[in-house]
């Protein structure tokens, strides 16, 4: 009995030995493991340690310099006048300006005191590209004292080299706006007393209308110089509701040109010189006089346009008034190759965007069903639902404007320094959605939720 007790307890302790063996064992890998991790870590925070310090530093091309989302507010910080350009590395007419800049800031490097010149990868640097409302390439902009000055003058050495100059002198301050600011208070009088002005009813947080406001400007410092001038003017419809309420504005910006106080919808470009030139079209008369049969039987000789001729007593007769009205508004026939060379540019694509048009004379119901009161009116439809078009009216922009409303309706940022980055310089209203992954199912409603959102 005492034999068997004694190998059951020899069996026992060579049974704790093992299993204190293995545990041990265990132990160790487990603790190798966590090592290995731990180093893993390391290796991946010094990785990125690097890489930051990589986009910190301020690397020099050529005698310009290069700044990106990571470095540019250390660098401009205690600068009072910088010159930066932002352009897209396939960009042919970035590549063609290239030498004349690097001329530049060689000119500029040798100013007393030096002024620095700095280009920007817009395609990279995608939040300073939002931030200063980069739509094109190459864009030109003076910083002065952090604060963003458009260069809309030819680029050329000469002209760039003495604007930078005039702005970087102590006492330069920027002129002031051309563009009216209108109020309840002086709505009524400027505009009743006004033969013809442009209207912008906007919101400050809107982008389309951050976007629209240096083209606006250049076009009102275009049309002044007019005789007589063409008067553009804005309204803050986030602060004068009435005044929004009562042209039924519904989306921001939206435009009117006023007649002697008759509100007319404006259907025109929305870039300088397409804003100018659709001004001036419309500033002139709406019809032509043709006095006598004769003059009338040459007029149609050689057109095959649709033609309305008016007869009236004189210009006193009450139908004139309305003819001439009437008139005001023939832009769809300006728009339509444009429209066509968009529809074919844009078919190209995978997939496809679809552009397609609708006679809204003849389709009288659709144009009720989607409030249609001024031609061309175009709308974007997404999965049905109608949102207003606020984008240009030509080949390049109308297909610019389609790609970017097709494209991702969110834009993933993945760790929180971008976020904050992402939301530092911006005055818009952000959503930001946090998830676990793609796979996440609020990931999808998310996504849908973005295509729904409607262009301001």
């Amino acid at each position: 009995m005492r034999l068997r007790k004694a190998c059951v307890l020899v069996l026992l302790l060579a049974l704790a030995q093992l299993l204190a063996a293995a545990s041990a064992e265990g132990t160790d890998e487990d603790a190798s493991e966590r090592e290995d991790a731990i180093e893993d870590e390391e290796e991946e925070e010094e990785e990125e340690e690097e890489e930051e310090e990589e986009d910190l530093e301020v690397k020099e091309e050529n005698g310009v310099l290069v700044l990106n989302d990571a470095n540019f507010d250390n660098f401009v910080a205690d600068k009072d006048t910088v010159l930066l350009e932002f352009y897209a590395p396939w960009c042919g007419h970035c590549k063609q300006f290239a030498p004349e800049y690097e001329k530049i800031a060689s000119t500029l490097k040798s100013n007393d005191p030096p002024i620095a010149v700095a280009k920007i990868d817009a395609t990279s640097a995608s939040m300073l590209a939002s931030r200063f409302d980069v739509s094109g390439y190459p864009t030109i902009k003076i910083l002065k004292k952090g604060q963003a000055v458009d260069y809309d003058g030819s680029r050329t050495h000469e002209e760039i080299v003495a604007k930078v100059r005039e702005v970087s002198q102590p006492n330069w301050t920027p002129p002031p706006e051309v563009t009216l600011v209108l109020t309840k208070e002086n709505f009524d009088e400027v505009v009743n007393d006004a033969d013809i002005i442009l209207v912008e009813f906007y919101a400050p947080w809107c982008g389309h209308c951050k976007k629209l406001a240096p083209e606006y400007e250049k076009a009102a410092k275009e049309l002044s110089k007019r005789s007589p001038p063409i008067p553009l003017a804005k309204v803050d419809a986030t602060a004068e509701t009435d005044l929004a309420k009562r042209f039924d504005v519904s989306g921001y910006p939206t435009l009117k040109i006023f007649r002697k106080g008759r509100p007319f919808e404006y259907n025109g470009p929305r870039e300088k010189y397409g804003i100018v030139d659709y001004m001036i079209e419309q500033s002139g008369p709406p019809s032509k006089e043709v006095p006598t049969l004769k003059q009338v039987q040459e007029f149609l000789k050689d057109g095959d346009d649709v033609v309305i001729i008016g007869v009236f007593q004189g210009e006193s007769d009450p139908a004139y008034q309305q003819y001439q009205d009437a008139g005001k508004c023939g832009h769809c026939k300006k728009l339509a190759p444009e429209y066509e060379k968009a529809a074919k540019e844009l078919s190209k694509r995978s997939p496809p965007i679809p552009l397609a048009k609708v006679d809204a004379t003849a389709e009288t119901d659709l144009a009720k069903r989607f409030d249609v009161s001024g031609y061309p009116t175009l709308k974007i439809f997404r999965k049905g639902r109608p949102f207003e078009y606020n984008g240009p009216r030509e080949k390049y922009g109308i297909v610019d404007y389609m790609i970017e409303q097709s494209g991702p309706p969110s834009k993933e940022v993945p760790t929180l320094k971008q976020v904050q980055e992402f939301l530092k310089d911006g005055d818009d209203v952000v959503i930001i959605g946090v998830f676990q992954g793609e796979s996440d199912p609020a990931y999808q409603q998310y996504q849908d939720a973005g295509k729904y959102w409607p262009a301001c």
